[in-house]
């Protein structure tokens, strides 16, 4: 009797535990050897390309330098103003974007030209674009 009663009272807690048992003995059975794999990693030489310059350093700067001087002449004193015009930058190779600050428009042309051929190049060579 006191058996039964046992069992009624402490039923959930004798279920778990039967089922721990359980679970333990199943760990031990499929627990296998310890086995460890060494993977050793496959080493496998891939080609690499040397590129060979074909020109030095020196002579890109050269033709890099040629190319700026050329497409771009007044690069070095730019941006200028004065008080009738403002010079700020290229916009294109050759393309000088000009502020007229004077309202008198030949004159403001006749300075920037005149500025351009002072400073080495040539207001022929430019397209001037007004703003």
């Amino acid at each position: 009797m006191k058996l039964i009663e046992f069992i009624k009272k402490y039923q959930l807690v004798l279920i778990l535990s039967f089922l721990v048992v359980v679970l333990i003995i199943v760990k031990f059975l499929y627990r296998g050897e310890d086995k460890k794999e060494i993977i050793v990693p496959v080493i496998t030489p891939t080609p690499t390309v040397l590129i060979e310059p074909t020109v030095s350093v020196e002579e890109f700067k050269t033709e890099i330098g040629q190319e700026i001087n050329y497409n771009y002449p007044l690069a070095q004193i730019l941006p200028y103003s004065t008080e009738n015009f403002k010079i700020e930058r290229y916009t294109k190779p050759l393309v000088i974007e000009v502020e007229a600050l004077n309202s008198d428009q030949v004159l403001v042309e006749k300075e920037v030209v005149e500025w351009i051929n002072k400073n080495g190049s040539t207001a022929e060579k430019h397209k001037i674009v007004w703003k």
